[in-house]
């Protein structure tokens, strides 16, 4: 931030010192009193209240005039929370969340900590399961890993999503929006190469975000490699020939569906740490890839992951006896 000796260029302390006044005269600009991020879009605005995940909520900014000063659901939501309410223009709120105007912020904006995912280094089964599992390892060793076995609990088996590097937030907002929807027991993404959970992942999420169990992994294959060995399924987005068509799938058991890169698909390792493959079939006879560079043959990713989800936690609900 300064000169190579150390000292602040000019412009720079003119600048601080103007902002110093400012203050002084409490006559800053919405954007230069946010003390976390701004999260906009009036259903993100509400799931953050009513989720309370975050650490600090500092205030909520509300369009004058617009319908969001109106709607009661939100003004009695932040009124129950004891949030700081005021009253600002389109054009402050348009210039605090990016000032292009490409955000549509719904006429609420609220300044509010950063949520991160919670870092994991393996996903034990649930307690209900594990113990399905270790009397079917007692009484038959050699069968340990078949999905009859797991038809002893009366409960759907929790499907997981594991993320590998997707790295654009619309489209892990979207992602999560459909996992949300659809029933997903948690989320995994990696902790590095991956978009972080910021307010424009929020407002694609519809929300969903500040509501969902997120985690973090350092070394996404180690990760899945330790499912694997804890008694998941672990099935890899893919669209090899040797991939399960995913309408054919039963899931029988606790599963983790792990979905690659937007461009890329599945790393090697990543590939190589799951023990089944998932594929959809497309409409004309051929698998439909994830990330596999045809922009034509292939899906969005938040596309693709909202049908393999789907189809697995159909599959799930229906193991429940």
């Amino acid at each position: 931030d300064g000169t190579p000796d150390g000292t602040r260029p000019r412009w720079q302390t003119r600048h601080d010192e103007k902002k110093a006044a400012r203050r002084a005269r409490g006559d800053l600009t919405l954007a230069e009193r946010v003390r976390g991020e701004a999260v906009f879009g009036r259903n993100p605005v509400l799931a953050m209240l009513a989720a309370n995940r975050r650490e600090e909520i500092s205030g909520v900014w509300i369009q004058e005039g617009s319908d969001a000063s109106r709607d009661r659901a939100l003004l009695k939501a932040v009124e129950a929370r004891g949030i700081t309410l005021e009253y600002a223009s389109k054009h402050d709120l348009n210039m605090l969340v990016g000032g292009d105007g490409r955000r549509p912020h719904n006429g609420v904006v609220a300044d509010a900590s950063p949520l991160t995912p919670t870092p994991i280094d393996s996903l034990p089964l649930p307690a209900e399961w594990a113990t399905d599992r270790d009397r079917a390892d007692d009484n038959h060793p050699s069968d340990a890993d078949d999905d009859d076995r797991s038809t002893t609990t009366t409960i759907a088996p929790p499907v997981w999503l594991a993320l590998d590097e997707i790295v654009d937030p619309q489209n892990l907002g979207a992602v999560l929006r459909s996992a949300h929807f659809l029933g997903v027991a948690g989320v995994v993404v990696c902790a590095k190469n991956s978009a972080p959970l910021s307010p424009v992942v929020s407002k694609a999420s519809s929300g969903a975000l500040e509501r969902m169990d997120v985690r973090s992994v350092g070394v996404m294959p180690r990760f899945l490699r330790r499912c694997v060995e804890e008694g998941w399924d672990v099935f890899g987005a893919d669209n090899a020939p040797d991939a399960e068509d995913v309408t054919t799938v039963s899931v029988a058991k606790p599963s983790v569906v792990v979905v690659g890169n937007e461009g890329a698909g599945l790393r090697t390792n990543v590939r190589r740490a799951c023990n089944r493959a998932v594929r959809i079939e497309g409409g004309g006879g051929g698998p439909t890839g994830v990330g596999d560079g045809d922009t034509v043959d292939s899906l969005n990713v938040s596309v693709a992951t909202g049908i393999l989800l789907h189809s697995m936690l159909s599959s799930s609900r229906a193991r429940r006896v």
